[in-house]
């Protein structure tokens, strides 16, 4: 606060606000839209939270952002070294702010800061600069309003505005004479785009159907192989996939009772039975979601083969949805019990029971917070599991299409089980990039709101 008075700024924390009888975020906006510039100030908790959860201080950050106020931000270099009474506690609530760090990271310069003495010198050097480069209109003393004696000069400025308001309104009486013109070039540009669009559809098509003859040419020469499972590709607007056929089969899913690295939900190990289905080889990269949705949600970039994240549940099924209609299959988000007996690789790993996909050393089969450094990594760079399929084990965590329940987990159907009918939460598995080896174990569970979607949560699909 001193170092902000001596810059002849005035402070509007919240811890200053009055008492009053108004809705709180009402009166916020409003300070907010009084002021100059929105100062964050980030520590190590995620603060109090409305009720969807959100906290109070990301609501204003998203709102001065959307109402172009400039933001100043400053973040506590390592939030893990300060007292427990001065971070979150709350497994949910660390998750956020990391979330909100990084949102607020994005695209915008921040400063570090340790301690009080080193934050009041980075807000001074960062306002001194911002004074100078982004100056706001600020307050008006009574004494410097417009007196008579400047009346003339504003008539004679008035008087300009209406003449520049005549000549805005003759081109604009010429712009609408071309309007015809301009309208059927647009008709011709979009009906060029669906030609367009249809071509690449033609393309995919035609690529999808060689690929089947080719498998149908190797099977038929060769025979197929039992030991080897049988995949299939696609292609969506140039961009191709490749799902690898799951034989059903039985196998114990779980964690036995005598496992110490495993947490209660996990519990106990009990055997399930499934019928054939499909498993993508790698999880949905941005690549293949940029073909599909036509944007990239993800905030790791730079690698079209790095996986998508930053999607929530709800966002998997809308793309799902797209991909279906694309190519004409069903693809879909794997049940629980198909992403587990796929991750222990099958019939062809179920007399393995390794604790990652694909192994027992976690650094030849999965990325995790011992080699990640911090970051997601393109898929197929670490070892596949029996079946082929990538990055089972961390890089991101994977939605799954039941709903998470501890109770119906241990009495389950037997065969084919589908998940809860209700839940508040959606299961996710196989760990990610910033996660402990034992948060990554192919039997650990876990879940979160359908809505959340952070730098952690990804996809693999299903058929």
């Amino acid at each position: 606060m001193e170092t902000i008075l001596n810059f002849d700024c005035f402070p509007a924390g919240m811890e200053m606000f009055p008492a009053m009888d108004e809705d709180i975020f009402k009166y916020i906006k409003r300070i907010i839209d009084e002021s100059d510039y929105y100062l964050l100030i980030i520590g190590g908790c995620y603060g109090s939270v409305d009720e969807n959860g959100k906290s109070w201080t990301e609501r204003e950050y998203e709102y001065a952002v959307k109402n172009g106020i400039p933001v100043i931000a400053f973040d506590h270099k390592d939030f893990t070294i300060l007292p427990a009474n001065k971070t979150d506690q709350d497994d949910k609530k660390r998750k956020k702010l990391i979330a909100f760090k990084k949102k607020v990271a994005t695209g915008r310069l921040i400063k570090k800061w340790t301690d009080s003495k080193d934050l009041a010198l980075a807000i001074a050097t960062s306002l001194k600069s911002v004074l100078q480069l982004q100056p706001g209109i600020g307050w008006v003393r009574a004494d410097k309003v417009i007196s008579g004696d400047s009346q003339e000069v504003i008539d004679k400025l008035n008087a300009e505005i209406e003449k520049h308001r005549e000549e805005v309104k003759r081109l604009e009486d010429d712009l609408k004479k071309k309007g015809d013109l301009e309208s059927k070039y647009q008709a011709a540009q979009h009906e060029i785009e669906e030609l367009k669009n249809e071509k690449k559809a033609l393309n995919d098509r035609i690529q999808n159907l060689e690929a089947e003859l080719e498998r149908y040419k190797s099977s038929s020469a060769t025979g197929a192989s039992k030991s080897q499972p049988q995949t299939e590709t696609y292609f969506v607007k140039g961009v191709s996939f490749k799902m690898v056929h799951v034989q059903g089969g039985t196998f114990m899913m779980g964690a036995n009772e005598g496992d110490k690295d495993a947490f209660d939900e996990e519990k106990p190990a009990h055997e399930v039975t499934l019928s054939d289905y499909w498993m993508g080889e790698t999880q949905v990269t941005q690549a293949l979601w940029r073909a599909v949705m036509g944007e990239n949600p993800s905030g790791f970039r730079g690698d079209p083969n790095l996986p998508v994240e930053h999607v929530s549940w709800l966002d998997c099924k809308d793309f799902i949805h797209k991909l279906n209609r694309l190519t004409g299959k069903e693809f879909r988000l794997p049940t629980e019990a198909q992403w587990e007996f796929a991750a222990r690789g099958g019939n062809l790993g179920k007399d393995n029971r390794y604790l990652y996909a694909g192994g027992n050393d976690i650094d030849d089969v999965a990325w995790y917070d011992e080699n990640s450094m911090g970051k997601t990594h393109p898929v197929r760079k670490r070892d596949p599991n029996e079946l082929g399929l990538y990055d089972m084990t961390g890089n991101v965590w994977e939605w799954c299409n039941d709903w998470y329940g501890e109770q119906y987990y241990r009495e389950s159907p037997a065969i084919d089980p589908p998940g809860p009918s209700s839940g508040t939460d959606r299961v996710c598995r196989g760990g990610c990039w910033f996660n402990s080896a034992r948060n990554c174990r192919v039997s650990k569970r876990d879940g979160d709101e359908p809505s959340c979607s952070i730098g952690y949560f990804g996809l693999r699909l299903a058929l």
